[in-house]
């Protein structure tokens, strides 16, 4: 019996994947000269341009005024900050030169890619949330006093947080009639290619045509690099899930003494028996350590690590 090709649920693709499919199908397809499928064919080629114009516009710049002065003020408070750093590092003031060093070695870290302001705007959120996270660490906390460059981190800070809260929400608002075009582009272009690959299956089963033979060679082809690609997901999905933070353990957080200071109290993690390293494998984020109660620190991942995890401890006055 003739081979035929073979059965795809395109739903397990991702919607840009499901177009680079169909995008590498039609050209195979054209190549039939058959007159029963051709307008079938025709028609495929008009759906998937219609799915690569909705995915298009899926990806379009939607800014409001609102997102691109905060993204001039983040570029505006990034450069003050580097600025008044590298101006400090030429200080003839031993004290302030070091102070300036130890925050121009964060800075250079997130420097690699060059200008970070220059990133594109989700990678660009990520990355001055990560630099912040390290300019509060304690120390470079009070470098930064030092140098008084501690105000210029504080509006990029701020301006970021409000970048990320605008991005959210205009995501929100768009998303709903954006995704609902898209999807139904895909739905259709799905619809006209399973016609296509039915008709195609039916010829071969009832006549034992051969014509159709390099057409089904290729498109089986394109179906198990699709295959190989969903496999290496999915490993790449668990791997992922294995590196969560939200199943973190920690060493205990001794009861911390009042001193009317914030308090900084270090700690271990581990995640599957291997204790992490702070600052390449996570950061934190101390919250209400100042005052006599509880206090909470939020271990955020970094590098290979996602997910968060969230441990508290207490502070009580001297008897």
């Amino acid at each position: 019996m003739s081979q035929i090709i073979e059965s795809f649920y395109l739903t397990r693709l991702h919607q840009e994947e499901d177009l680079g499919f169909h995008g590498m199908v039609y050209p195979v397809l054209a190549t039939v000269t058959d007159a029963t499928l051709l307008p079938r064919i025709e028609q495929y080629k008009t759906a998937i341009d219609a799915f690569d114009a909705a995915i298009k516009q899926d990806r379009a710049s939607l800014l409001s005024d609102e997102i691109k002065d905060i993204d001039y003020q983040i570029g505006n408070s990034w450069h003050g900050l580097r600025d008044i750093v590298n101006r400090m590092l030429r200080h003839l003031n031993e004290a302030k030169a070091n102070a300036a060093k130890k925050v121009d070695i964060v800075l250079r870290k997130y420097e690699i890619n060059g200008d970070p302001s220059a990133l594109a705007m989700v990678e660009q959120m990520e990355v001055f949330q990560n630099m912040i996270d390290d300019l509060k660490v304690p120390t470079v906390s009070a470098a930064l006093s030092t140098i008084a460059a501690k105000g210029w981190m504080e509006d990029l800070d701020g301006y970021n947080k409000r970048m990320v809260e605008l991005y959210r929400q205009r995501t929100h608002e768009t998303s709903s009639f954006v995704t609902g075009l898209s999807q139904q582009c895909r739905r259709e272009t799905d619809s006209l290619y399973l016609t296509c690959i039915t008709y195609i299956n039916a010829m071969i089963q009832t006549t034992g045509d051969t014509q159709y033979n390099p057409v089904v060679t290729d498109i089986n082809r394109l179906i198990d690099e699709m295959k190989v690609i969903l496999s290496f997901r999915k490993s790449t999905g668990e791997a992922k899930k294995k590196s969560d933070l939200t199943h973190a353990a920690v060493s205990d957080i001794p009861v911390q003494t009042y001193t009317g200071q914030k308090l900084y109290p270090d700690f271990e993690v581990f995640l599957r028996g291997e204790k992490l390293l702070k600052g390449s494998d996570y950061s934190l984020e101390y919250k209400d350590n100042i005052n006599v109660g509880t206090a909470s620190v939020v271990i955020k991942g970094r590098e290979k690590y996602t997910g968060k995890k969230t441990v508290t401890f207490n502070i009580a006055r001297t008897l």
